[in-house]
């Protein structure tokens, strides 16, 4: 148990690291649009 226990912590530990680092997958707003020919909307409509 103890194995699973430390390949845990180091695993959990380095996601840590990486999450305060933006990754290079991350499709933006505009590239999306540009991908799939769409226009996105900036702002949601408000309903009355």
């Amino acid at each position: 148990m103890t194995l699973f226990s430390e390949a845990i912590s180091q695993k959990t530990e380095t996601f840590l690291k990486k999450s305060k680092v933006k990754s290079r997958r991350i499709i933006e707003d505009t590239d999306i649009s540009d991908l799939f020919g769409i226009e996105m909307e900036t702002k949601p409509k408000r309903s009355k």
